[in-house]
């Protein structure tokens, strides 16, 4: 059976070779996407292995600057049934100059609410930083690769993750 590693690999030459268009952003564009990971980081000595899916919306102020909102969902996969859930505000700036571009860099932060439950909810303020890179598969469509720094701090614990995102958007209303 093929590693994830090599599986998400033959995926971006896939993409890669089946044709990037050209497209970018423009102010009052709408982008939806939606992201997925697995994450690992280490909760009191002990690992945490979780999934998270995500869905997120943006409105373009400028072919720049973005706002948005994101919601995540997910559970943990060391067989204990527990959730893990969120919400956030974020603002990126995309480092587009005009819509002949086929791969668009962001940088971003965002904030928000993030928790688990088990029985029980635990829920704390979340903060971070966000880097990535939109491949524009068409005009409207984007495979998005991710590099995302989460800070929180539940139980009175300090928690740092780092993930990896994989995700697509769809943008519209231009």
């Amino acid at each position: 059976m093929l590693s994830k590693k090599v599986l998400m690999l033959m995926v971006v030459i896939f993409f890669a070779v089946a044709g990037i268009s050209y497209a970018g952003t423009e102010a009052g564009m709408m982008e939806l996407g939606i992201q997925g990971t697995y994450t690992q980081t280490k909760v009191e000595g002990n690992d945490f292995k979780f999934y998270l899916g995500m869905v997120n919306f943006g409105y373009f102020f400028t072919p720049q600057i973005q706002v948005g909102v994101m919601g995540l969902l997910g559970g943990t996969l060391d067989g204990d049934n527990q959730k893990v859930y969120g919400a956030s505000g974020q603002l990126k700036y995309n480092f587009s100059s005009n819509k002949a571009q086929t791969m668009i860099p962001y940088l971003g932060v965002q904030a928000g609410i993030y928790g688990t439950s088990n029985g029980s909810s635990e829920s704390a303020f979340s903060y971070g930083g966000m880097g990535g890179l939109k491949f524009f598969l068409s005009e409207n469509t984007s495979l998005n690769l991710e590099i995302n720094y989460q800070r929180t701090k539940l139980a009175s614990t300090d928690i740092d993750i780092f993930q990896g995102l994989v995700g697509v958007s769809f943008y519209f209303g231009k």
